[in-house]
């Protein structure tokens, strides 16, 4: 079995992921929790996010890969300073990523093909799957 854990993170009404970090010990005390209420293992939680959820995503898997198995994301955008000018996305060297978007989704699509070119030319587990003529929606097939 598996167990689906959405923790209140935003409202219809937020602003875009801010990238201060302010909003981890949410997901953390939620995973705490889980870990703590039920038999779950640790090696086995995996984040998934769509759209600004799936930025978060992102950032919380490479604030803490040792904590999750895995990122799953729809139309995530990472911040482009902390890949570009910072050793963020070392963080990612042992947490596999899947990340899903379309080529017209905006920055999500560049942004993550930067970071990308980072990570597969040094065997990091990533895969990307990009879709021709689609923007950021929900991938169902995925």
């Amino acid at each position: 079995g598996y167990i689906v854990a959405a923790p209140a993170w935003a409202n219809q009404f937020s602003t875009d992921y801010d990238f201060v970090g302010k909003d981890h010990p949410l997901v953390l005390a939620v995973r705490r929790d889980l870990l703590r209420r039920f038999q779950v293992d640790p090696d086995k939680v995996f984040l998934f996010g769509f759209g600004d959820g799936a930025t978060f995503a992102f950032d919380m898997g490479c604030g803490h890969p040792d904590l999750f198995a895995g990122v799953v994301g729809f139309g995530g955008t990472p911040r482009p300073e902390l890949f570009d000018t910072g050793g963020y996305w070392r963080n990612a060297q042992k947490l596999p990523f899947f990340m899903v978007t379309g080529e017209m989704g905006g920055g999500s699509a560049e942004l993550l093909r930067k970071v990308y070119e980072k990570w597969m030319p040094k065997g990091f587990p990533a895969l990307m799957t990009m879709y021709k003529g689609r923007g950021v929606e929900w991938y169902g097939l995925e």
